[in-house]
């Protein structure tokens, strides 16, 4: 788009008439002067706007939320028309920082400048920094060039993976004793090693022989869990952003997500994770690649779900065995979900909440979820106390 001066439009219409009604030499040359700087201005902004290129130079394409770096634009003049006033503005820098709003440069003919910002990526997502906009002035001030200049360089922010080192319940790895991945049963040739019986320990895992040969009961350690039994139900539900308008709540449910599941596959357990989004997703995991998969999925994934999260897990409650032990990972536990998790309880499954937002009504369903057994944690403090 091209603006003009209209003030100099009309002087040159005006000079044109008085030449045209007085006639002579000098009405006439300032009329032809006016002419001439017109269409010279005309021409400097077809040329430089031919002439301009841009360039974004970045250190990597890929990166994780939280990472910040530098990144430059390298805007050059490959005429010999100098470009004044050039002002520049990369379009998904400004999404990214509210308080940027462009850089002014002057090029000299046949030159470049090198702008230098820096970015942090607190949300996950692709990021086209190659649409720029750019605003440059004639030599006189008479017209205004803008454009978006178009550069393939496409950013891509994954969720970020803790190094979780230990997830505690009541004192215990919730994930130590497990069981065989095939069959959702006891594997008594799948043991790593024994210790001595605590209440509440499946009978089932007495290992009778140490038991009897050192006169007290000792149970089996197993080494690996089944997918079966390790469920995560993560919420997407717009609603989410009640609590999270700027969407850096969501970004660490997100990171606590695939840093639990990437957890569980370090330690050979297989995992479903159910994800309440815009369209309903299950994913199993038990190798890096499809952990990858998840991570992939997570990039470009809102929570933009207008389904209850407790409809979803009611949906997909039939396909999890009693006694498996099922993550909920939700910004905040309302009243509904609450007796929802205390109805899973009475039923047998083994439930850990992980939330994110603190508030009376949150403290006072978890208080109650407390009591009668379903622990739960702020997945914001876990994520902090990896020291990543």
């Amino acid at each position: 788009m091209i603006k003009s001066n209209r003030l100099f439009i009309v002087f040159v219409i005006i000079t044109f008439i008085f030449a045209f009604l007085e006639g002579g030499n000098l009405p006439y040359i300032v009329f032809y002067a006016f002419l001439f700087i017109f269409l010279l201005g005309i021409a400097i902004i077809i040329v430089n706007s031919k002439n301009l290129e841009v360039t974004i130079v970045s250190n990597k394409d890929v990166y994780f939320s939280g990472d910040n770096d530098d990144f430059s634009i390298v805007v050059t003049n490959n005429g010999i028309v100098p470009m004044c006033c050039l002002v520049v503005k990369n379009l998904a820098l400004s999404e990214l920082n509210n308080k940027y709003k462009g850089d002014a440069v002057r090029l000299g003919f046949d030159g470049d400048k090198w702008i230098k910002n820096n970015i942090k990526f607190e949300r996950r997502g692709l990021y086209d920094l190659g649409n720029v906009f750019v605003e440059f002035n004639d030599l006189f001030f008479i017209f205004k060039k803008s454009q978006n200049v178009r550069y393939d360089k496409t950013i891509k922010v994954y969720p970020k993976v803790y190094n979780i080192k230990r997830l505690d319940s009541k004192g215990m790895d919730i994930f130590k004793t497990s069981v065989s991945k095939k069959s959702g049963i006891e594997d008594i040739y799948s043991s790593l090693d024994v210790r001595k019986y605590r209440e509440g320990d499946n009978l089932k895992k007495i290992h009778w022989r140490v038991s009897a040969k050192y006169g007290e009961l000792f149970v089996r350690n197993f080494d690996v869990v089944s997918g079966e039994e390790s469920n995560i139900f993560f919420d997407m539900n717009d609603n989410n952003f009640e609590y999270d308008p700027t969407g850096i709540l969501e970004e660490k449910m997100v990171d606590f997500c695939v840093s639990l599941v990437n957890y569980m596959q370090l330690k050979g357990i297989e995992s479903k994770v159910h994800i309440n989004c815009e369209v309903g997703r299950e994913f199993t995991v038990d190798t890096k690649e499809q952990l990858n998969d998840l991570i992939e999925f997570f990039v470009t994934e809102k929570s933009n779900c207008t389904e209850k999260f407790v409809n979803f897990i009611n949906s997909n409650l039939n396909k999890i065995p009693k006694l498996s032990w099922i993550g909920i990972i939700t910004s905040t536990v309302t009243n509904r979900l609450r007796d929802t998790l205390i109805g899973m309880k009475d039923y047998g499954y083994n439930i850990t909440v992980y939330y994110a937002v603190e508030t009376e009504e949150q403290q006072y369903n978890l208080g109650l979820l407390n009591r009668i057994g379903i622990e739960s944690y702020n997945c914001c403090d876990i994520l902090n106390n990896t020291g990543e």
